[in-house]
């Protein structure tokens, strides 16, 4: 099974990714998945930690590329 991790600080923006994946997904377009969201970066690094741990491979990430990191943008 796929491991995707979707990065991004909007809620709602999220939704719309693994709503589209899991559409995608249905309709025999790419195959199972699991799907971990991060809103920000402290939540990131967890999760890849989290991944890491499991010992499971990160096939896909969505980076929201001007997410703060300290409040600061990056």
């Amino acid at each position: 099974m796929n491991q995707i991790l979707i990065v991004e600080d909007e809620p709602t923006l999220c939704d719309a990714y693994v709503f589209i994946l899991k559409n995608l997904h249905s309709k025999k377009r790419i195959s199972a998945f699991n799907s971990y969201v991060a809103h920000t970066f402290q939540s990131t690094v967890e999760t890849i930690g989290e991944i890491i741990k499991s010992k499971q491979n990160l096939d896909l990430c969505i980076l929201d590329f001007s997410l703060k990191a300290n409040g600061k943008l990056d």
